[in-house]
């Protein structure tokens, strides 16, 4: 077994979540040993690449092995010295580097981390090597940002050495990043294909995650009934998934597809697609030859708001989304097997009073679904979760859902 830490990204309710329901999906043995609002400790089978996992959570920022394990008894730092002076750290890295030490402890310990500065400054200076120290970005703004992702994912095992240190039961755990995420990658899936409608995107970024909650394994069939260009579609095939998506506006079904005729030859896959110029709500009638294991989808949220509306017109909105998403569900109780996955996002509107106004679970427990929670032991309540971002005024409620 190996132990890996996984630093997570800025909603890291989501990023666990994702985290524990692809590894769930990939059916190895695995344990979170612990976990914070900045990273999470897991212990997985040796076989499992830190590589292959960064690609594919997106969730995930960046993932480091731990090299080094000692007890640590007050402040007395003796036999984390001993073993730090047999590791080479600086393997691969040349003659001039950078290098980030990163404190993920529940309770920072300052005095920890100035010793492990003071050990790694000294053994640079003996092995005559020119590391430049860059300290990870603090909220309080009294440390330099450190090297920004895209240029981590590039740099990393070449030119820059990111270490991370966490106290876990009475031990010192040091760990090196062997793998991080390259967000260049995701702005590409974003806005280099064929068709881009800012007002249609759902980031590749939390396209990615949503796929990710459903816990399928690759070579299954997801379903969006709100497929729109594609976004989430696009990320099941990239993931090995098949697609099938339904679209009931003609041109944004078109642009579908074009999307994912692209993705499928841009990346060699060979997964498949079917998109549907169709009403959801009639989806059962057209979609009895196609067996769906899961179902991805952020579905219509409701109008622009440029401005908070008042309670009145917030639960207009919300009544006539209800009605909608109510006969879907309905159409997916027809469809869907006992235990498969729903991943649903629905809004949920801040008010002019400062009230919020949100889509009532009913609309989908009278259909047959309830909420699967992955992390029922460590975050009992972390379904449904909250998603905002700066350009939404809606706040998104992630649901994952399970046929009963």
């Amino acid at each position: 077994m190996q132990k890996l830490l996984f630093t997570l990204g800025r909603n890291p309710k989501l990023s666990m979540l994702e985290l524990a329901s692809s590894l769930q999906a990939e059916k190895t043995g695995f344990q979170i040993l612990d976990f914070s609002e900045k990273a999470a400790l897991v212990e997985l089978p040796e076989g499992i690449k830190a590589s292959e996992l960064v690609k594919k959570l997106a969730g995930t920022v960046k993932i480091a092995q731990i090299l080094v394990e000692a007890e640590s008894k007050g402040n007395d730092f003796s036999e984390l010295e001993k073993k730090l002076s047999v590791i080479d750290f600086a393997q691969d890295l040349g003659k001039k580097f950078y290098y980030t030490i990163n404190d993920y402890s529940r309770e920072k310990n300052e005095e920890l981390v100035q010793f492990l500065l003071g050990c790694f400054k000294q053994r640079f200076k003996e092995e005559r090597l020119k590391a430049m120290l860059k300290w990870p970005k603090q909220v309080q703004g009294e440390r330099k940002e450190s090297i920004a992702p895209k240029l981590l994912a590039k740099r990393l095992g070449k030119e820059h050495l990111d270490l991370s240190v966490l106290e876990h039961e009475g031990k010192v755990l040091l760990a090196k990043t062997v793998a991080a995420s390259n967000p260049l990658e995701l702005a590409e899936r974003d806005y280099k294909r064929p068709v881009v409608k800012p007002e249609l995107i759902t980031s590749a970024r939390l396209a990615r995650i949503l796929v990710n909650l459903a816990g399928l394994e690759r070579g299954k069939k997801i379903l969006d009934p709100f497929c729109g260009i594609g976004s989430i579609l696009q990320e099941a095939m990239l993931t090995g998934h098949e697609a099938v998506g339904i679209e009931a506006n003609r041109e944004n079904a078109s642009a579908c597809e074009k999307n994912l005729s692209w993705c499928r030859k841009k990346f060699n896959l060979a997964s498949g697609f079917k998109i549907y110029n169709q009403d959801s709500r009639r989806l059962s009638g057209f979609l009895k030859g196609d067996k769906i294991e899961a179902v991805v989808s952020e579905p219509y949220l409701g109008p622009f708001l440029r401005k908070l509306p008042s309670e009145k017109r917030a639960r207009g909105i919300i009544a006539e989304l209800s009605e909608l998403y109510e006969k879907v569900f309905a159409e997916l109780g027809k469809i869907l097997g006992k235990g498969s996955k729903v991943v649903f996002l629905m809004p949920q509107i801040q008010t002019m009073e400062g009230k919020k106004v949100g889509v009532r679970e009913e609309v989908f427990k009278k259909q047959g679904f309830k909420a699967y929670n992955a992390l029922e032991k460590q975050m009992p309540n972390a379904i449904p979760v909250s998603y905002k971002d700066k350009e939404n005024r809606i706040e998104r409620m992630v649901y994952v859902l399970v046929r009963e």
